[in-house]
């Protein structure tokens, strides 16, 4: 893990661009940990809050394109039950804004 943080801090704001996408989608990474390194480094913190930003976004995006992609058949082949898929359906009905909110807490979201 220390070779690629390594590696994306060589990258500069490139690495920080692509360390966020990685953070941002379905793969558990800290882009905290590359920008404050770089921030200390001297690079811009406003160029690395716009390069972390746009990461980000288009991690959750590409997360987003592949739920649009997935099918219930595909879901419960991984073992989960249609009971247990009902019962999270039930669950997340009307409170899709909440959880949005709460995805985006750091170390929880």
């Amino acid at each position: 893990m220390e070779a690629i943080t390594e590696f994306l801090i060589d990258w500069g704001y490139w690495g920080l661009f692509l360390s966020a996408l990685i953070a941002g989608s379905v793969l558990p990474f800290s882009s905290e940990a590359v920008m404050v390194v770089l921030v200390r480094m001297g690079l811009d913190p406003v160029g690395c809050v716009v390069a972390a930003s746009l990461g980000n976004t288009l991690g959750g995006m590409t997360c987003y394109w592949i739920g649009t992609l997935g099918k219930t058949e595909w879901i419960t082949r991984l073992g989960v039950s249609t009971r247990q898929l009902a019962r999270a359906r039930k669950f997340l009905s009307g409170r899709g804004a909440l959880m949005a909110f709460f995805a985006f807490l750091p170390t929880i979201g």
